[in-house]
């Protein structure tokens, strides 16, 4: 990190320290309202080894049951042994997109979570070398809501999704609208900088979901990068009216 990007990153906890401190209690738990929700049901879109799902979700969502979608074979081997230790989480060897069909995916041994289904810019390895050596794996793609509909009365309400799908949101959203419109809140991760040949922008999510019944709730965490610059981040969006 260079000199800049550290008094960046020290000016920006500066700042957040002071507003901290003018909240005091009302600073929120990071969640932007999606923990208040008393989730019955999370559907974790792009779970990799099942990491999130056992750190933060079970304890974020505990009266849920968690159905964690991962299509790569090393990855969903890590989530079976994650949910083989938690009686709520539920694996599903699947990527989810707008059809039925066996897709590519470009796996990143050196960084699995950023695997995609969609391929990576010259940007995203100068960002992130680690991810220059991809290996492509056949997996199998369904729709959200063709599998939502599998599930009938078990897919319980309050609705809460979590979707990390690496440039893959709109094709996520366009094969699950029926489902997500049951929704009571979407966090989903964004590239801000093109780090995914053909990814959505955030203003294209934004009004998909606002489409759906959805509003801007603002952001969990942000990835910086030169300058201060940011490169993605995870939005949150809370149903209007909730």
């Amino acid at each position: 990190m260079s000199f800049l990007s550290r008094l960046t990153s020290y000016a920006s906890l500066g700042l957040i320290g002071a507003g901290k401190g003018l909240a005091g209690n009302r600073y929120g738990d990071g969640w932007n309202g999606l923990a208040a929700i008393p989730a019955k049901t999370v559907l974790d879109i792009g779970a990799c080894g099942g990491e999130l799902a056992e750190r933060e979700l079970l304890g974020a969502f505990p009266q849920a049951r968690l159905h964690c979608f991962e299509p790569h074979p090393a990855s969903f081997a890590r989530l079976e042994r994650v949910a083989a230790r938690h009686p709520r989480i539920h694996a599903h060897h699947i990527a989810l997109g707008d059809s039925e069909m066996m897709v590519d995916m470009q796996f990143n041994p050196g960084s699995p979570s950023s695997s995609s289904l969609r391929m990576q810019t010259a940007e995203n390895v100068t960002l992130f070398p680690q991810v220059a050596d991809t290996i492509t794996t056949p997996v199998s793609q369904r729709r959200l809501d063709d599998w939502a509909r599998e599930q009938g009365d078990a897919l319980e309400g309050p609705l809460v999704v979590k979707m990390d799908v690496q440039g893959f949101e709109d094709r996520v959203i366009a094969g699950g609208q029926e489902t997500l419109r049951r929704a009571d809140g979407i966090v989903l991760e964004v590239c801000l900088a093109p780090l995914y040949e053909g990814q959505p922008t955030f203003a294209a999510l934004h009004d998909s979901l606002a489409s759906l019944g959805f509003a801007f709730a603002g952001t969990r965490d942000q990835f910086f990068g030169e300058g201060g610059k940011v490169i993605y981040l995870d939005a949150v969006f809370l149903r209007e009216g909730g």
